[in-house]
């Protein structure tokens, strides 16, 4: 089998606070394939885009501290790499979309400029090269008038515009892996589905492996060719998107696809139901399965130590010592 593109292998990540060390990602593993994409889900606070920014090298060093694990891109630990080495891997390599827009750019330079500052410093072009570039590449993510357009500022333009200037910003560059982090969470329904068509269509297009970090199964299950589940710092399952969705194997995931609305209306007149309690405090995990005090099926044993994760199928994992049954 070939390498994947990106490895993560049993990240170990911390954040020294006033209340001590916190724990936030528990020998995180995945992997991102060429061409592929991947799905990364769970609860807000799990761990997702902390993840991401591992992986551009965007967490601050302290308080962030890597305790442990690698991360592999074609071939290469990226953790041993310095700033300036990261710098060139940034952009041209592996590309990240940000969940809002109008925090990810600038908003006392134009569309334009920002867009021309990638190019130029990424791929060596000339200021009006790169101009006529971000204009194609405007097009391309269906910004009409695009020629006017590079001369606006970002609060002149609409939030999915917003989004679209910034998927053009990080494909422009070729890159061979793009991060999503969250990005459609800010916009309207219909936006939001033009978005996601347009992000699978240009990832197709270019041929560039993706990492969608969401917690939007409906996302998901359009878009994902796997799904790595995420719960409290752990990715708890592991699947193809088929697989997953057919047989959830870890009962957070099960509660997760359970709390969906359902096309028979099977909610109508009632309530959805619901995964009772609440996510644990990274200060205050349980010495066991986290998800243990919320989980229908809990066994003493959960409450001992963390389970490993174990293959459960070909191609299925799941971190859960008792997994729902596949049938």
């Amino acid at each position: 089998m070939t390498a994947p593109l990106l490895s993560i292998e049993d990240l170990d990540l911390r954040f020294a606070s006033d209340r001590g060390e916190l724990h936030a990602l528990h020998g995180v593993s995945l992997t991102v394939g060429e061409g592929e994409i991947v799905g990364l889900v769970g609860e807000s606070g799990c761990g997702k885009s902390i993840t991401a920014a591992a992986v551009m090298g965007l967490l601050p060093m302290p308080p962030a501290r890597i305790a442990g694990g690698r991360i592999v891109y074609k071939g290469q630990d990226l953790l041993t790499l310095s700033d300036r080495a990261m710098r060139r891997i940034r952009g041209p390599e592996i590309a990240m979309i940000f969940q809002e827009p109008m925090t990810a750019l600038n908003p006392v330079f134009t569309i334009g400029s920002q867009m021309s500052d990638v190019l130029c410093r990424h791929q060596r072009l000339s200021r009006r090269a790169a101009r006529l570039k971000a204009i194609d590449w405007l097009n391309r993510v269906g910004i009409a008038d695009a020629g006017a357009r590079i001369d606006a500022f970002p609060h002149q333009l609409s939030g999915g515009m917003r989004q679209r200037v910034m998927i053009a910003m990080a494909l422009s560059c070729r890159p061979r892996l793009l991060i999503a982090d969250e990005p459609t969470t800010a916009l309207d329904v219909t936006i939001q589905a033009q978005v996601l068509e347009l992000m699978r269509t240009l990832v197709r297009e270019e041929g560039v492996a993706m990492l969608l970090i969401t917690h939007d199964l409906g996302v998901v299950a359009e878009t994902c060719d796997r799904v790595h589940v995420m719960y409290c710092g752990r990715v708890v399952e592991q699947a193809t998107t088929r697989a997953l969705f057919a047989a959830p194997r870890h009962p957070y995931t099960r509660g997760l696809l359970e709390c969906l609305p359902r096309i028979d209306g099977a909610a109508i007149g009632g309530r959805l139901p619901t995964i009772p309690g609440t996510v644990p405090e990274l200060s205050k995990l349980p010495p066991g399965c986290a998800f243990a005090p919320r989980c229908p099926q809990v066994q003493a044993d959960c409450e001992q130590a963390p389970p490993p994760v174990r293959a459960l199928q070909a191609d299925h994992l799941a971190a859960c010592l008792h997994p729902v049954s596949a049938s």
